[in-house]
């Protein structure tokens, strides 16, 4: 049975270093959604290390990402090219073209601007590693921001680092130098050489006790702002409680609140078809990683239908 149709939706996919399964879990997302019966188009967003054709089967894409930045084709839709798993489109980023890892500014702003305007239910981007400005911009255009990790700790706080670099990245862009808020958030968001650690926390307490009318814009931004935090190669019984714990450091430092939609646990049927380069669409249904996955995309529907009746 088809689910019920859906707004427009952008779901980032994202984390801090590689090595999480960002991919594999932004592939098996994107299929999960298609065979719910949406209408669904992955784009690989990793501009500099592209892998997403190789999980789906086309080794070599016709038309890519690429093309569309350099004007070979006039939108993405031209870009996006049909997949084994019906209702799931691709749109590669091109790994070989070495000339998207730094987009230039003009360019990356096309790109943002034309993903708004695909065709599909849900478009779901799937993030390079790190916190460089372009990925978080990425990260930003998303309704829902999925953030990827592991139970290791290096990989609790890469998670927490993605957080923190996204929250940054959207206060630079609304509170401006010539704000009045500006001296309040500087020492975190641009801290002076040598300067002790100061928390974004501590900093928004300090321009709250302040006031003005401008902290109504604060707030809202605090009060949006809610990555989703999805722990895959779970193992232990404890390992699902890595969420918690980026929730938890989160909430003591920046002042948000993460929200966890689900873990993924270890698979070895994942890992066999990886192995030997099958499509992920190919993995049994009954598979634990597609399994655990059917219940991450219900709680995402059900986190962009309370934001939709939120703004209704």
């Amino acid at each position: 049975m088809k689910a019920e149709p859906l707004e427009f939706s952008i779901w980032a996919v994202g984390g801090g270093k590689g090595g999480t399964g960002k991919s594999v879990m932004s592939t098996l997302l994107a299929i999960t959604l298609a065979r719910l019966g949406r209408q669904v188009v992955l784009l690989d967003a990793d501009l500099g290390g592209a892998n997403l054709h190789s999980l789906l089967g086309p080794r070599l894409p016709a038309v890519t990402l690429n093309d569309f930045v350099e004007k070979r084709v006039t939108s993405l839709e031209e870009a996006a090219i049909e997949t084994g798993v019906p209702g799931l489109r691709l749109i590669s980023g091109a790994s070989d073209i070495l000339s998207l890892a730094n987009p230039k500014y003009a360019q990356k702003t096309r790109i943002l601007n034309a993903i708004r305007k695909l065709h599909a239910d849900v478009v779901l981007l799937d993030l390079g590693a790190g916190t460089h400005f372009n990925t978080l911009d990425f990260a930003l255009l998303a309704h829902q921001q999925v953030v990827v990790l592991t139970p290791q700790m290096t990989s609790i706080e890469n998670a927490y680092g993605f957080i923190k670099g996204m929250l940054y990245r959207r206060l630079e862009r609304v509170v401006k130098e010539e704000s009045p808020l500006w001296p309040h958030l500087q020492p975190a968001l641009k801290p002076e050489p040598g300067a002790p650690t100061v928390h974004i926390v501590d900093c928004v307490q300090a321009a709250r006790e302040a006031g003005g009318e401008e902290l109504e814009t604060l707030e809202q931004i605090l009060r949006d702002f809610h990555p989703r935090v999805l722990v895959n190669q779970a193992q232990a019984q404890t390992d699902p409680l890595a969420g918690g714990v980026v929730a938890n450091v989160a909430g003591r430092y920046l002042g948000v609140t993460p929200v966890s939609v689900g873990q993924v646990p270890t698979d070895p049927d994942l890992r066999r078809a990886i192995d030997q380069l099958r499509p992920l669409y190919t993995l049994p249904t009954g598979s634990p990683s597609i399994l655990a996955l059917r219940d991450v995309v219900r709680h995402l529907e059900k986190l962009d239908e309370a934001r939709l009746a939120q703004a209704a």
